[in-house]
């Protein structure tokens, strides 16, 4: 007599409930907040997931927990996969996640990142610093700065002064917003109350990383 057995082997099925992760407009050298990507078994057999990875393109960090009580995925089961990116320059950041797991093909997920930061770029007619030369003692002179943001990101001017009371920021404006592309020009003055040399600096803060606060020295002479 013969019997014929029949049956469907158990085997781990492994899915991701995203295909792309784009974190847009991103801060540079800052982290961003969580993403969050699921991965779920849909197989008939326990799913181990061993690690993940972000490959070498762009600025990006995945975690899961691989301890062996959450790194086993029962079947209709999900464990999350956080990502988060840090970009590290401006401009456009790709990369890729793969889920590492045991038994199946490995997915992997598309990342996308757009690094932002501003950039302060000042013109004057003096490249280095701003010389009034010789004024008389009452009277002032006015030098200008052009203040332009070629970053790709708003950059906020604050705090505009000067060191030495004999020069001044012409103007009430306290701040000043940019956005990309735009400029803006500012006068100092030179209106010495005495005989003499004079120096000091203007000084602007910025939220540009690479300059944080522009400093310009400026430097004049009194006549009475």
């Amino acid at each position: 007599q013969n019997i014929t057995l029949t049956g469907t082997g158990a085997a781990p099925a492994i899915q991701l409930n995203q295909t792309t992760v784009d974190f847009g407009s991103q801060p540079t050298n800052q982290q961003s907040d969580e993403r969050v990507i699921g991965v779920t078994n849909n197989g008939s057999a326990p799913l181990t997931v061993t690690s993940v990875s972000t490959g070498t393109g762009g600025d990006f960090t995945a975690t899961v927990d691989v301890s062996p009580q959450t790194s086993e995925v029962v079947p209709g089961g999900t464990i999350p996969v956080t990502v988060t990116t840090t970009p590290g320059s401006p401009g456009i950041q790709n990369g890729t996640l793969t889920v590492n797991a045991e038994n199946v093909t490995n997915p992997t997920i598309d990342l996308r990142a757009r690094g932002i930061q501003p950039n302060l770029t000042v013109t004057s007619p003096f490249a280095n610093g701003s010389n009034f030369g010789q004024v008389s003692s009452g009277s002032s002179a006015v030098q200008r700065l052009t203040l332009t943001n070629t970053g790709n990101d708003t950059l906020q001017l604050s705090n505009l002064r000067t060191t030495n009371d004999a020069f001044s920021i012409i103007g009430s404006q306290t701040s000043i917003n940019l956005t990309t592309g735009e400029s803006t020009t500012i006068g100092v003055s030179f209106a010495p109350d005495s005989q003499g040399p004079a120096s000091g600096e203007v000084e602007i803060d910025t939220n540009d990383p690479n300059t944080e606060t522009f400093t310009r020295d400026v430097s004049g002479s009194g006549l009475t």
